[in-house]
């Protein structure tokens, strides 16, 4: 999560890991936060390969309707590290309650399709940005990313 003007984090940003299931995070002065998941791969995938790139998440956020992500792929092998956007998705599920009224999980795939003709032909990064509703901008979801499954044409 990081602040405007920034477009990532600050190099002195303070860093916590964890899990966003449990652990969340809010700006203390109710500004709004921009909240986006990276991941590296180990090698170059041609965008050709598949037909859909699927997301599958755990949800725990307990203000349903908020939140959507936006799965964008990356070459940063290429000059000027080309981008494409496969879409935003909204999500649809929404947090179980337990008898100790306790968030329990909810698991969802999200579907992004590829286009058949693209100007970008590999990438090697998947970002995912998380559009979360105005009203809650300064609050983070509670929505994790469990991994990626490319659907093969």
């Amino acid at each position: 999560m990081y602040r405007s003007p920034f477009n990532r984090p600050p190099r002195t940003s303070h860093v916590q890991q964890g899990n966003p299931l449990k652990l969340s995070f809010r700006t203390t002065d109710h500004a709004p936060m921009s909240m986006e998941a990276y991941q590296k791969l180990d090698r170059a995938i041609d965008l050709k390969c598949c037909h859909a790139i699927q997301i599958e998440i755990s949800n725990t956020d307990p203000y349903p309707g908020t939140v959507a992500l936006e799965l964008v792929v990356i070459d940063s092998r290429s000059a000027g590290q080309p981008m494409l956007s496969l879409g935003t998705v909204s999500i649809a599920s929404r947090a179980r309650s337990s008898s100790l009224a306790v968030a329990v999980p909810t698991q969802e795939t999200l579907e992004f399709g590829i286009p058949a003709v693209a100007r970008l032909h590999q990438f090697d990064v998947i970002k995912v940005i998380y559009h979360r509703d105005h009203v809650r901008l300064e609050r983070s979801a509670r929505i994790s990313i469990e991994g990626f499954l490319l659907s093969p044409l």
